[in-house]
């Protein structure tokens, strides 16, 4: 994976997207299982970007466990609140979480917006043996099993806007990355 990062890091055309004088807001979002936090703890340093996870910021807040509308839209508000002195200090943002709502892709919209920057989405989906396989063992931060999985998909509203889509199931994360990477310098 090093050498993955490294060559990137060292591509003039991520350079130049990484020295942009306007930051970007990118968001990594898919079903509990399907590989998003994965690809966005590889992606982000990639990308020179700070990667703000709701599952952290869910712990950090202490609301593990607490899964209302309300509390969800809490975090993904408190995702923005630490997203927005990266911004103001020239540094692009990667947010990594289900966004499985418009109202909460919403949200990041009108603060993109109101920063004056780009909004990318990368959508990160898995066959569902993978899933499962996937929800089955403890992950860090997360506490979404196949069940939390099945019901976040009855409720996903799919994204309208151009994006791109992953699937981790299908592809390597050197693959990820790279048409990552490529749908980013577009």
């Amino acid at each position: 994976m090093t050498v993955v990062i490294l060559f990137l890091l060292s591509n003039p055309d991520i350079k130049h997207l990484m020295n942009d004088q306007h930051p970007y807001t990118v968001i990594v979002m898919g079903l509990p299982g399907s590989g998003k936090t994965f690809l966005a703890r590889q992606l982000a340093p990639v990308l020179g970007a700070a990667h703000i996870s709701s599952d952290q910021v869910r712990d950090q807040y202490q609301l593990r466990g607490k899964y209302t509308l309300r509390e969800k839209q809490r975090v993904y508000q408190h995702m923005l609140e630490q997203a927005a002195p990266h911004l103001q200090g020239g540094q692009s943002v990667l947010l990594d979480g289900t966004f499985h709502l418009r109202r909460f892709r919403q949200l990041v919209e009108d603060f993109t917006t109101a920063y004056d920057c780009r909004l990318f989405c990368i959508e990160v989906t898995a066959d569902e043996d993978a899933i499962r396989q996937r929800t089955a063992k403890p992950r860090p931060n997360s506490e979404a099993d196949y069940n939390v999985y099945k019901l976040l998909k009855q409720q996903y509203e799919p994204l309208q806007k151009p994006h791109l889509q992953l699937n981790s199931s299908k592809q390597s994360i050197d693959q990820m990355i790279q048409t990552a990477r490529d749908y980013l310098l577009q």
